[in-house]
């Protein structure tokens, strides 16, 4: 299917101004909607098939979509069909792709800057799991983030996203990433939140990298590696990232609560003093409080 050019209108109704990002399910486009007069951001969802039940199910994923409200979640303002697509709308923002971002800084991410977006990502995946039922994403990578300039990330692609404990609610049968995707979700297991916790772990090495991580499977396996992340990296970055990516789900955090948990167990141990953990309700408040530098380092 012809991803609609620069100019084109969508459903008779959005003019396309620019392309912002393609990721593996979805394309993010800048339009302009000639009903309202404002600037809205249309996700276009690639794999949309001529399936009726297929279509129902995204129009329903959407619908659950717009009820969430996080500030590193762009807001679904309405879904719509234009033929066989179907059409995300969102508000609009103003982010850029992961790997442009880290292109344009020159150099690695501080180890500050690091922390800022773990705590970020453990932030807005978290609120999704606490949905009723919980929302697992399945397939967090560095191509589902965008980066405002202020460094606050959006997650914006959902293709894998499963609700918990409701079969058959994955649109898109894929498995995930290879590098960044759990090796027990790759294998076929049911979704858990460990996934996401993998997931997380391994976005975060890519971070401090530049590179993907080796495939997980190959972890598992141990025909592969974790190599050394860097030099100027404190100890309890690394064993955070070590321990997320476990390749043995047990091994790893069980909930986002847990690995709240381990990083104030690792601040102590460190001899940083980092405030009493809020109550869930307090966290769920600060999800839409603008970002804020992390008092950890």
């Amino acid at each position: 299917m012809v991803m609609p050019t620069e100019g084109q209108l969508v459903a008779g109704r959005f003019r396309l101004i620019e392309t912002i990002a393609r990721g593996r399910f979805a394309a993010l486009q800048r339009a302009h909607d000639l009903q309202t007069g404002r600037t809205v951001v249309l996700r276009r969802i690639e794999e949309s098939l001529p399936s009726p039940e297929v279509r129902q199910q995204l129009m329903h994923e959407g619908s659950i979509l717009a009820g969430l409200s996080h500030r590193n979640l762009p807001k679904v303002l309405e879904t719509i069909e234009d033929g066989e697509t179907v059409y995300l709308i969102l508000e609009d923002f103003r982010a850029w792709p992961l790997e442009e971002y880290l292109q344009g800084m020159g150099q690695p991410p501080s180890e500050r800057l690091l922390w800022r977006l773990l705590d970020q990502m453990l932030s807005v995946i978290g609120y999704l799991h606490e949905q009723d039922p919980p929302i697992v994403h399945r397939d967090l990578r560095p191509d589902s983030l965008l980066i405002s300039q202020d460094a606050t990330i959006l997650v914006v692609d959902f293709g894998l996203a499963t609700l918990r404990h409701v079969p058959g609610r994955t649109v898109f049968r894929a498995l995930g990433s290879p590098s960044y995707a759990a090796p027990e979700q790759l294998g076929g297991m049911p979704s858990s939140p460990r996934n996401d916790i993998y997931s997380i772990g391994a976005t975060l090495y890519y971070l401090a990298t530049g590179t993907p991580p080796p495939p997980s499977r190959k972890l598992y396996d141990g025909s592969a590696h974790l190599s050394f992340l860097r030099d100027d990296l404190s100890p309890r970055f690394v064993e955070i990232v070590y321990t997320l990516m476990h390749p043995e789900s047990d091994a790893r955090p069980s909930t986002i609560g847990a690995v709240e948990d381990l990083l104030y167990r690792l601040d102590e141990a460190a001899g940083v003093i980092p405030p009493p953990a809020p109550p869930i309700e307090a966290r769920r408040e600060a999800a839409h409080a603008p970002t804020v530098d992390d008092e950890r380092y």
